[in-house]
């Protein structure tokens, strides 16, 4: 059994190390590319410009706040408090606004996915486009608000409860996540807990593992919605093993065990590297929530290698 893991461990690894090398060559090619980068580079200008206006604009009604705080307060309580939170909403401007058109214009996100996999198959790319897609069920509902609510649980059970609580809840929800896979992946974690030096870092981890495997969720979207649509109108000429993979509910469920079981142990870890890195760019001041667009076309570029679009080829039922 020992024997049976190992390869598997080095293969998902192998998988991991891909993925995130998929993520930096998709990040350069849909940046030289200039077809892709043509779908997607007006939007970015126009929503980056809103950003540094609105963003002005909320620090200049904050400021005349700040001046008169620091007449009844010390300079180090008005820096720490009004001057942060002044600051600290300027940032929240390009998240926001990201936020609202990621979510209330969907077009303008999927047409840089589907420029990035039109690179690849031009063909192909027009036939998923052209299937219905289910953007907003009950799935993805749940998906946005147990993302929200993860966020905040996160930082009000650290803000509240005892440092060691705070961080273990985390981390006990991590290893239930990857209850499926070796032990290989949660022992060094735990153990890692058990230090207080290496502590902070765990968490740092596991908060970089949940946001990767949801901001993986969003990049293949434009392919889990019409796979969803697929699956709820009954279409068997469809593969929704994707939607297994990923956790999504579907209304079928795909039997082939070994197949499963590939994708879980080798494109599950694909996507996740090519999830982290991502996640990692939107950590970046103010431009950060941008690379949005970046990430979308990537996931088009690479869409053949980390998600399953057999399901669409041309010997399948329209």
């Amino acid at each position: 059994m020992r024997q049976r893991k190992d390869p598997q461990l080095a293969a998902r690894a192998k998988r991991f190390v891909f993925g995130m090398t998929a993520a930096v060559t998709g990040t350069f090619r849909a940046l030289a590319d200039k077809e892709v980068r043509s779908v997607f580079s007006r939007s970015l200008k126009v929503l980056l410009v809103l950003a540094f206006v609105l963003s002005a604009l909320l620090h200049l009604m904050l400021l005349p706040v700040e001046w008169i705080s620091s007449l009844f307060l010390e300079p180090e309580t008005v820096d720490a408090s009004v001057r942060a939170f002044r600051y600290a909403a300027a940032s929240t401007v390009p998240i926001l606004l990201v936020s609202a058109c990621r979510y209330f214009s969907v077009k303008m996100f999927e047409n840089a996915f589907f420029a990035g996999l039109a690179t690849r198959d031009a063909e192909l790319a027009e036939k998923i486009r052209k299937r219905k897609a289910i953007y907003w069920d009950w799935e993805y509902a749940h998906h946005v608000m147990r993302f929200g609510l993860r966020q905040l649980g996160f930082g009000l059970v650290a803000l509240v409860a005892k440092p060691i609580l705070g961080m273990l809840i985390p981390v006990a929800q991590f290893g239930y996540r990857i209850r499926h896979m070796e032990l290989t992946f949660l022992l060094p974690l735990f153990v890692a807990f058990v230090f207080p030096a290496t502590r902070e870092t765990t968490l740092q981890l596991v908060h970089m593992w949940l946001d990767s495997r949801a901001m993986v969720r969003e990049l293949f979207d434009p392919i889990i919605a019409r796979l969803k649509s697929a699956a709820k109108n009954g279409d068997r000429n469809v593969n929704t093993d994707l939607l297994t993979d990923m956790e999504i509910d579907s209304e079928i469920a795909d039997s082939r065990e070994e197949q499963r079981e590939w994708h879980q142990s080798g494109s599950d870890a694909a996507r996740l590297g090519f999830g982290l890195l991502f996640c990692c760019m939107l950590q970046l001041p103010f431009l950060g929530p941008f690379t949005w667009f970046i990430g979308f076309a990537s996931a088009g570029l690479f869409a053949p290698e980390l998600v399953e679009l057999s399901a669409f080829s041309a010997n399948k039922a329209t």
